[in-house]
């Protein structure tokens, strides 16, 4: 029952949040096509870091819940890095849906 209940939690906490990793999968996949890989690596270590924050830092405050926190904050993370360097990268010269 236990195993059930933290299930249940993770999923009603972090479910929600899906959208974001699909915005994370879209950009990432897209600015890579563009020949970047800066970005992309940034951004997973971004992804890294606010894992880890939240599970190590927020955990002493919000306990099983920092855990389920933990990537729908990473994935905003990258997505605040990569959604602004795409469209950077769109306003450059020569950069249409043609040449992508």
């Amino acid at each position: 029952m236990e195993i059930y209940h933290y299930s249940d939690v993770f999923l009603t906490i972090e479910a929600p949040f899906y959208f974001l990793l699909g915005l994370l999968a879209v950009y990432r996949t897209s600015i890579q096509s563009m020949q970047n890989g800066r970005a992309p690596f940034a951004a997973c270590m971004i992804e890294l870091v606010m894992r880890l924050a939240a599970t190590v830092w927020l955990s002493h405050f919000l306990d099983y819940t920092a855990v389920c926190i933990a990537s729908p904050l990473a994935w905003f993370g990258a997505c605040a890095l990569l959604i602004p360097v795409y469209y950077r990268m769109m306003k450059k010269p020569g950069m249409t849906a043609a040449s992508k």
